[in-house]
């Protein structure tokens, strides 16, 4: 009898394990954060079943698309610090209260996420603004991307395009000048234009 609730449990918490495969959507951040191509589901084919490649590539594939992968991955590498093993992989992706910031390559970066009503409020205040002082002074918007828009990683792919959202907010307004600093950053990105713990510019960025 033991045996058989042993068996039963046992059997159980393999199919919960399966069911918050499915529930749970797909870690996209795991992908970035490992630096990879997580497993795709392998296909069902009579070779693939009778040679046991399906069962290895399905092992694989459950493995890397657990819910919050990204979350357990960077738990476990911080255990592995604490032991003095050092992980290949040096980044990793922490949680703030109002978004998400990438540790990696001795860098501290925001990660960018477009906000629709914030960017349309702005746009908004901007040209009430500017209709309120009705051209008795010039009026003049300069924004600044943060440094993951130029960053080579691929933890860029975490970012919404900053630059988009800077054309949007240019081509919205009424009145105002718009100064274009993006490309000159742009051109000069391999340069110390950022501090490295902190989205500002430095002074050469700056300059």
């Amino acid at each position: 009898m033991r045996e058989k609730i042993t068996s039963a449990v046992f059997i159980a918490i393999l199919v919960m394990f399966f069911a918050l495969i499915v529930v749970f959507p797909k870690d996209e951040c795991a992908s970035v954060q490992e630096n990879r191509e997580l497993a795709a589901m392998p296909k069902v084919t009579l070779n693939s079943v009778l040679s046991g490649d399906f069962e290895s590539g399905f092992e694989t594939y459950l493995t890397d698309n657990v819910g919050f992968r990204s979350h357990l991955v960077d738990i476990g590498s911080r255990f592995e610090n604490m032991r003095g093993i050092q992980s290949k992989n040096s980044g990793r992706i922490v949680e703030v209260s109002g978004g998400q910031l990438v540790l990696n390559d001795r860098k501290i970066m925001e990660v960018f996420h477009e906000n629709p009503d914030a960017r349309n409020l702005y746009i908004s205040v901007l040209n009430d603004f500017s209709k309120g002082i009705n051209g008795s002074t010039k009026m003049y918007l300069m924004l600044v991307p943060t440094q993951i828009e130029f960053d080579k990683s691929r933890y860029r792919l975490l970012s919404d395009s900053e630059k988009s959202t800077i054309d949007s907010i240019y081509s919205s307004l009424e009145n105002v000048k718009c100064v274009n600093v993006y490309d000159k950053l742009k051109a000069n990105a391999s340069d110390y234009i950022y501090f490295r713990t902190d989205h500002h510019w430095t002074q050469r960025g700056a300059y």
